[in-house]
């Protein structure tokens, strides 16, 4: 399956799989998408696809690279050459061509192959990372929406409790204690629903700027997807990462590359020839007919005498080919600390969202309802009801945190392996 298949599926996949194919000419810009009344993840990515520009552009440069392997196989242009003797009245019209050494060919055309695999995985990383950045925003504007609709709730009730206690303050039942912490409550609110309201909007312009769209785009309500459960060892996910990491790919064939270097280098000791060959015509030749066709055939060979220019040649593509082969084992180890420190985000953002969904909120949400009862039942627990509701809003605050910390930490993790790591969730209704 092609880095295109680790990412995508259904339409989303055609599509990508039908902007991977090299173009003759570079594509027109997309014309502008309409508004969207409700965003879904794998719409959103399949207008990613068609519209980055910076994934265009990865594309064009793998264009670019592929046309420069018949390059690397054509000769030199021939020379056409004229020639006049005053002294003789001859002229000479002749034709040369310079010949390369084949391995000098060889090499310089598989390194050309090489220039075009790196950027066709050029532009596996860039579609990688556009993927990526994507559920990045996308998980960030789903928690966004869901957390002004739970914030939005609760200052509700806490108005509804300010008006409350307000009531009960005029009547002598309510201290102004208890009218003070409810107003100071729903102000801390109304700053934190205006606070969200602008982080969404930013977040919208991010998630609009990845698909080339104007920030007065109108767009829907996201739809927030369910938990996708990860169920490889970090072992597993290491493994996965160390074979289909696009990065430590590009590495490998920039190794490769550097050794085809070595044989470039080693081809200068090659000789060069020139072939030649003239039409000669000179005033004497009407005397004789028979050399009026008269021609002749000139080769010349270069001379590689300057040996310390050569070996230094050499002995510098063989240090950038360690070179290369070292930074492919650093990025390798490199691989393996950031597998272990995504995978780990992405667990600890587990534990804490099942801590919140099976302790925390229950126990808050109980607490809660109890102080609702001792408050109707006229025993004055204003300030118990407010602490309590105060709690169980955090914690679904913070619950869906944590979910999205972890759809994010498992996109960032994907990343480092190189391709999906969980079955396609399944859209959520928001609470």
């Amino acid at each position: 399956m092609s880095a295109y298949g680790k990412w995508l599926s259904g339409p989303a996949l055609a599509a990508a799989l039908a902007l991977g194919r090299v173009a003759a000419a570079a594509e027109p810009a997309p014309a502008a998408a309409p508004a969207l009344a409700a965003w879904d993840l794998p719409t959103v990515i399949r207008q990613a696809v068609e519209r980055n520009p910076g994934l265009q552009a990865a594309r064009s440069r793998w264009q670019a690279a592929v046309e420069l392997y018949p390059q690397a196989l054509s000769l030199p242009d021939p020379m056409l050459e004229y020639r006049y003797s005053a002294m003789t009245n001859a002229t000479q019209l002749g034709l040369s061509q310079r010949l390369p050494p084949p391995p000098m060919i060889l090499a310089e055309s598989r390194m050309a192959l090489a220039e075009a695999q790196m950027a066709r995985l050029k532009v596996d990383i860039a579609l990688r990372d556009l993927v990526v950045e994507v559920k990045l925003s996308y998980h960030e504007l789903a928690y966004l929406e869901r957390a002004i609709t739970i914030t939005q709730q609760n200052h509700d009730l806490l108005t509804h409790i300010e008006q409350v206690a307000a009531a009960r303050y005029a009547q002598s039942q309510a201290t102004l204690n208890d009218l003070l912490k409810a107003q100071a409550q729903s102000a801390q609110l109304d700053y934190d629903l205006v606070l969200l309201r602008e982080l969404q909007d930013t977040e919208r312009v991010r998630l609009l700027s990845l698909l080339d769209l104007p920030s007065s785009t109108a767009v829907g309500p996201v739809v927030a997807l369910a938990l996708e459960p990860l169920e490889l060892t970090p072992e597993e996910v290491e493994q996965r990462a160390l074979a289909s990491r696009q990065e430590l790919e590009l590495m490998l064939v920039e190794v490769r590359k550097a050794g085809l270097s070595v044989d470039l280098a080693t081809s200068t000791w090659w000789p060069e020839l020139n072939v030649m060959l003239l039409t000669v015509a000179d005033a004497g030749m009407e005397e004789r007919p028979e050399a009026r066709d008269a021609w002749m055939a000139e080769v010349s060979v270069s001379l590689p005498l300057d040996v310390r220019k050569k070996r230094a040649a050499v002995r510098a593509a063989r240090a950038t080919q360690a070179a290369a082969a070292g930074d492919l084992r650093a990025m390798a180890a490199e691989t393996r600390a950031l597998v272990r420190k995504a995978y780990f985000a992405a667990h600890n953002a587990r534990r804490l969202l099942d801590l919140y969904e099976r302790t925390l909120i229950p126990q808050a949400k109980q607490a809660m309802q109890t102080a609702e009862a001792w408050n109707v039942d006229q025993e004055k627990n204003l300030p118990g009801l407010l602490e309590t509701q105060s709690t169980w809003l955090n914690f679904n605050l913070a619950r869906l945190r944590a979910l999205t910390d972890y759809q994010q930490s498992l996109a960032r993790l994907e990343r480092l392996a190189g391709g999906r790591l969980t079955a396609a969730a399944a859209p959520q209704e928001a609470p």
